[in-house]
């Protein structure tokens, strides 16, 4: 009981150390397979989440040279326009 609330508290490496071979220790295989995944979904969030960071400095970059690059054609069509 006292690793469920571990874990219910955030305690993601929280497991259950199994010395029985009955129903209470499927129980906490299962608990201990479930911290796990629920540990490598989170990692995988947080991976996933810093990709996106990361391609939206990328992108916000590219964005601003976009403009720069407008700006100094706009000035030369104004130029010409002038003759």
């Amino acid at each position: 009981m006292r690793a469920i609330d571990s874990f219910a508290q955030g305690d993601l490496r929280t497991s259950v150390n199994i010395k029985t071979r009955d129903e209470f220790s499927i129980i906490g295989s299962s608990f201990n397979k479930m911290t796990a995944n629920i540990s490598n979904l989170i990692q995988d969030v947080n991976d996933a989440s810093l990709t996106v960071l990361d391609t939206s400095i990328i992108l916000s970059n590219i964005s601003e040279e976009t403009s720069v690059s407008i700006n100094e054609v706009a000035l030369a069509v104004e130029e010409v326009a002038k003759g």
